[in-house]
C-alpha cells in the first residue's frame, strides 16, 4: 500500500474500530470486550500497511500474574505493533492529549489506558496512582519509561514514573525492545510505510525495595536490559 493510502486507512479504520469498541462494550455492558476489539485493529492495520511484525521471545511471558511491561520509544506504531507481536492488547499509560481525540479517547479509556501529564506533577502522581491500582487489580500496563519518543532512535534516559508505578504495583517489569517503527512511521513524519518491526521481549526484573535507592537500581537494570535488546 502506497504510504499515502497506508495513512489514509490507519486514521480511518482507527476511528472506525474505536466506535466499534464503544458500541459493542455498551452493549454487551462490559468493557473487557474492547481489548479483543484493539487487538483486532493492531493485527489488521499492521497487516494491511505492509508492517511485517517478528516477535522475539514472547513466548517465554508468564501471563499468569499482572506486570508492567516497559519499551523503548520510536513511533506511534509502537502501540499497534507491541500488541501485534505479544498476542494482546493492554492498556497504556499516555500522555493525555490523546484522551481529547473523539471516539479514540473513549475507546482507549474503555481498554483501560490511564492519562499522564508530565508537566503537572500532582496529576501525574495521581495518574501513578490509578495505574498502579488497575495493575493490582490483574491489569497489564505498557509504559514508556522514556516520557516521549526518540529523534534518532537511540535509548534517552528514563524517567522515574514507570518505577514509582512499579513499586506501588509490587509486580515485576517485563522490559521490550522495538526497532523499526521509527522507518514505518517516523517521530515527525505523516506517512506510514511498509517495513519489518521486531519486537524482543527479555526476562522480567522484580524491584528489590521501596526506597528511592531501590527504584534507581530497578531504572538502571531496565535501562541496560532494553537497551541490550534493541543493541
Amino acid at each position: 500500500m502506497r504510504p499515502a493510502f497506508a495513512t489514509a486507512f490507519t486514521l480511518t479504520y482507527t476511528l472506525m474500530m474505536s466506535e466499534k469498541a464503544i458500541v459493542v462494550s455498551a452493549l454487551r455492558g462490559t468493557d473487557e470486550v474492547v481489548r479483543d476489539v484493539a487487538y483486532e485493529w493492531a493485527r489488521n492495520l499492521c497487516e494491511r500497511c505492509g508492517v511485517r511484525v517478528h516477535a522475539q521471545g514472547v513466548d517465554k511471558v508468564d501471563w499468569s500474574r499482572p506486570m508492567v511491561l516497559a519499551s523503548n520509544h520510536q513511533s506511534l506504531a509502537d502501540v499497534p505493533c507491541i500488541m501485534t507481536a505479544m498476542g494482546r492488547s493492554f492498556g497504556f499509560l499516555t500522555k493525555k492529549e490523546l484522551f481529547r481525540v473523539p471516539a479514540f479517547g473513549t475507546a482507549m479509556h474503555r481498554l483501560g489506558c490511564v492519562s499522564i501529564d508530565r508537566r503537572n506533577a500532582r496529576t501525574a502522581r495521581a495518574s501513578i496512582s490509578e495505574a498502579a491500582a488497575r495493575v493490582r487489580g490483574g491489569a497489564t500496563i505498557v509504559v514508556f519509561p522514556e516520557g516521549t519518543r526518540s529523534v534518532d532512535g537511540k535509548l534517552q534516559p528514563f524517567k522515574k514514573g514507570a518505577f514509582h508505578l512499579v513499586q506501588a504495583a509490587r509486580v515485576p517489569m517485563l522490559p521490550l525492545g522495538i526497532t523499526g517503527t521509527n522507518r514505518v512511521l517516523s517521530r515527525d513524519g505523516l506517512l506510514i510505510h511498509e517495513g519489518d518491526v521486531v519486537v524482543s521481549v527479555g526476562d522480567p526484573i522484580e524491584c528489590d525495595g521501596d526506597d528511592a535507592d531501590a527504584r534507581e537500581r530497578l531504572r538502571t537494570r531496565m535501562f541496560e536490559a532494553i537497551g541490550a535488546l534493541i543493541g
